[in-house]
């Protein structure tokens, strides 16, 4: 289980900038907390939101205490499964492994690097090896936004196409299948019967 926090002021590391941090759990670690406060201390600034023991899971504690004490907003993954069932699918991103998260409003990227892409600024996604032509077992999507240098997340198995595509065309994402032998593109089509046309 990881749990993601957006810096607003990155870390730096001589020339690395470090803008995101990564804590990872145990999913079935279980603890017990004590808030060292008085109870009508926790009552007072707090209500009924959180009591004096806090217990369970311990990514759950840690993200309870985030929100209520801290204040900050915690994002959940959201109706997205992969053909397995989860809330993310392996890939690859400049060599390195990771697992890419479709969340209800932007996509993560984590280990590392960790690339957070919000939905709204994605110009177009951009499949490749995609296409019904293609005898390959995996895909590329290429993310172009409006801000910064595109991201191509690879080595993604096709059997992840068809929820990646329902994604984006309930999001409004502009989609481009690339047809790798002619370098034609052509636009999804989520009401045609064949996987895309090709013009």
């Amino acid at each position: 289980m990881a749990f993601v926090i957006a810096l607003d002021k990155s870390i730096r590391q001589g020339n690395t900038i470090y803008p995101y941090l990564v804590m990872n759990f145990k999913k079935d670690m279980e603890e017990s907390v004590k808030i060292k406060l008085k109870p009508e201390e926790i009552k007072e600034y707090y209500g009924e939101a959180i009591t004096e023991d806090v217990s369970g899971p311990l990514y759950d504690i840690v993200a309870k205490l985030f929100k209520i004490i801290i204040g900050v907003n915690i994002i959940v993954p959201g109706n997205f499964k992969s053909f397995n069932g989860q809330c993310g699918f392996r890939c690859s991103i400049r060599a390195q492994e990771g697992v890419l998260f479709p969340l209800p409003k932007s996509l993560i990227f984590i280990q590392k690097p960790v690339i957070c892409i919000r939905i709204d600024e994605i110009g177009v996604a951009r499949f490749h090896r995609a296409g019904n032509r293609d005898q390959n077992k995996l895909f590329d999507i290429e993310i172009r936004t409006s801000k910064g240098s595109p991201n191509t997340f690879v080595g993604i198995d096709k059997q992840e196409y068809a929820k990646i595509t329902e994604y984006f065309n309930s999001r409004k994402v502009n989609i481009e299948i690339v047809d790798e032998t002619t370098g034609l593109k052509a636009m999804y089509d989520d009401d045609s019967e064949s996987d895309v046309i090709f013009n």
